[in-house]
């Protein structure tokens, strides 16, 4: 059906309405490509960077059914969705020769851009007016919830875009009966459900209910339930739903293989993810879910749900209302199949958020219809993206001009000294950092970062090794929120007759293995370019000194020294050598205007509990197979 006051001024309205959908697709276009090199970490960093971790395997070991996520100890395989969005930026990332942060962050984008092609075949089979569609554009791409999470490191978009893709093919199968449109629809919407059942699933709950309403509406009620449609139907929504489980019972099998992995079978988080019907009546689901995060801050607030609303009762055309009605159940009814993962998680409702604008959309060409207003069709589109542009500026536009780096960032310090410390071949265990993927991500090293809650935390104390399934342990990190270890026995790190010596960086220690120093080897007096930062006593470890500070052979050629050791030195003369840990100074660096200097820095916590009086700190490195001893010097007196 088209409509008659689409005619006279309505060129000019559909240009002045694609023009500011161009508008906004370009600014978001913008965010995604300027920030695309962004670390993943801003808000909820821990989903990111499993992701990005699974990619990270992807690229390093190639494919695998039961792919790596290597966080969780050995064996390394803890899967979650089927693995396409993951794989497709490894391949990418690998092709192209880009980052993997850019990459799955524009691949992301990319899966978001590429909704508007099945949403632009859904316009013309439901025979929508093209402002629609412009409308539509204008308000999906100046919504905070994707220019921020339209652009993040996760399978969410790919999954939307799956779902959408099915739906157009629903539509198509409906309207014409056609068989192919059926296993389509068949194949996308498994597809999303692999991808993330919690997007798919509530998707095809929608789907099999305008079914059973298209069928009993044209055959009425004994039809409806005839075997053969009976039959259609199991194909249509049983079969993509054994898909599903098919994959997750396949998950579960190899994540119990896991000791970690028993806890995060689907079994095992089946009330996590289902949340209580208490919380479906709570008053965070109301307040900051759907009014907070959806309606004020992506739907313009009351003016779009007046909007909606108002197109439900002011509209005498049946099928819009249906459209709009639709609309709205597919982007409400997740909140209640799914609720305490959309309690906690702000980037879940990104699954959903687009239909109420599409339902958004829908209804404001209803009212246009009814009011044949093209100046106030305009304004109310400009209010809403006016309002989404406020929402955007004083909320998630700060997290996407947030600079990390290792100067500033707890992850990027921990997993800089982690990388510089620790060879490939090696694993290391964190403990105090949940199990987030961050340390794992970007040391590009495989561990068992070990969550407070984990049933055997004190074997993976004291056993570290015997979960990285035969790896050489090459480091323990230790952050503040660790129950244990605390004080000085973090200097007591010792495994297979290793020591370990300590470093602190932005709040966590990491220890690695100790390599004692070859006093053989040819000693020299050097003058040494860098300085000796910091000697001070740690509150957190009693009678322990952190020193730290920077040296570089040339640091005009970018040379640095084989290894650094601090020396103390006391009132006889006598040297005590203590190896130090490698780590990033971008200070340094900017300094010395070499981008790619190295860990040109050195840190060590040194026990001194059987020291007692005075000392000489200072630096002494190997260059050259030759031992020299740096010119700084600091005193200190220590009490025993």
């Amino acid at each position: 059906m088209k409509y008659g006051f689409f005619s006279g001024d309505g060129l000019a309205r559909d240009v002045l309405l694609k023009f500011l959908a161009v508008l906004a697709f370009l600014y978001a276009l913008f965010i995604a490509v300027y920030y695309a090199d962004q670390p993943v970490l801003e808000q909820f960093g821990f989903r990111q960077t499993q992701t990005a971790l699974t990619s990270l395997w992807f690229v390093k070991d190639g494919f695998k059914l039961a792919y790596e996520t290597p966080v969780s100890g050995a064996p390394w395989s803890i899967p979650f969705e089927f693995p396409l969005y993951q794989y497709l930026v490894a391949v990418l990332s690998t092709l192209f020769g880009f980052g993997l942060d850019a990459t799955g962050r524009v691949v992301s984008f990319l899966f978001l851009t590429s909704c508007l092609l099945p949403v632009r075949a859904i316009c013309r089979q439901l025979c929508l007016p093209k402002a629609v569609f412009f409308i539509f554009v204008g308000l999906l791409f100046s919504s905070p919830i994707y220019l921020e999470w339209g652009r993040s490191f996760m399978m969410e978009t790919a999954a939307v875009f799956f779902a959408v893709v099915a739906i157009k093919y629903f539509i198509e199968f409906l309207t014409l009966a056609k068989r192919t449109s059926a296993l389509l629809f068949v194949f996308f919407i498994a597809l999303s459900i692999l991808q993330k059942a919690t997007t798919g699933l509530p998707v095809l709950a929608v789907m099999a209910l305008l079914f059973l309403f298209h069928e009993v509406n044209n055959k009425g009620v004994v039809k409806a339930f005839a075997v053969k449609n009976v039959c259609l139907a199991f194909v249509l929504f049983g079969l993509p739903i054994v898909i599903g489980a098919g994959w997750a019972f396949y998950t579960d099998i190899v994540k119990v293989k896991n000791e970690f992995g028993t806890f995060i079978t689907s079994s095992a988080l089946s009330q996590w993810n289902w949340g209580t019907v208490s919380q479906r009546f709570s008053e965070p689901l109301y307040v900051e879910v759907i009014w907070g995060r959806l309606l004020k801050t992506n739907l313009g607030g009351i003016l779009g749900l007046a909007i909606m609303l108002g197109a439900m009762f002011v509209s005498k055309n049946n099928k819009l209302k249906l459209v709009v009605g639709a609309s709205i159940l597919l982007g409400v009814l997740p909140l209640f199949i799914f609720t305490n993962l959309h309690l906690i998680h702000l980037y879940y409702q990104s699954a959903n958020a687009i239909f109420l604008i599409f339902a958004l959309s829908v209804a404001l060409v209803t009212i246009f219809e009814s009011v044949r207003s093209t100046g106030m069709l305009l304004g109310l589109f400009l209010a809403l993206m006016v309002s989404n542009y406020i929402a955007f500026s004083g909320g998630y536009y700060g997290d996407i001009k947030a600079s990390f780096n290792v100067g500033n960032t707890q992850e990027l310090a921990v997993a800089s000294a982690l990388k510089n410390n620790v060879k490939p071949g090696e694993a290391f265990v964190a403990f105090g950092y949940d199990w987030s993927s961050a340390l794992t991500y970007y040391s590009e090293r495989k561990s068992f970062t070990v969550p407070n809650w984990f049933k055997n935390y004190n074997n993976a104390l004291a056993n570290p090794e015997s979960y990285l399934g035969g790896l050489p342990l090459g480091a323990i990190v230790v952050c503040p929120a660790a129950p244990r270890p605390k004080g000085r026995d973090l200097l007591d790190f010792s495994f297979s007759n290793e020591k370990f010596k300590l470093m602190e960086t932005a709040g966590c220690f990491v220890g690695t293995p100790e390599h004692l120093i070859d006093l053989s080897i040819k000693k020299i007096t050097s003058s040494c370019e860098g300085s000796l930062d910091y000697v001070v006593e740690l509150e957190k470890i009693p009678q322990a000194l952190s020193v730290s500070g920077w040296t570089t052979v040339s640091g005009a050629k970018g040379e640095l020294a084989d290894n650094v050791y601090i020396t103390l030195t006391d009132s006889k003369g006598a040297i005590n050598y203590y190896e130090a840990a490698s780590v990033l100074r971008p200070d340094v660096s900017a300094y010395l205007n070499q981008a790619n200097l190295g860990p040109a820095g050195y840190s060590r916590v040194i026990d001194v509990k059987s020291l007692a009086g005075d000392y000489s700190v200072g630096v002494a490195r190997i260059v050259n197979n030759a031992l020299e001893l740096c010119q700084f010097k600091t005193n200190v007196k220590i009490n025993p």
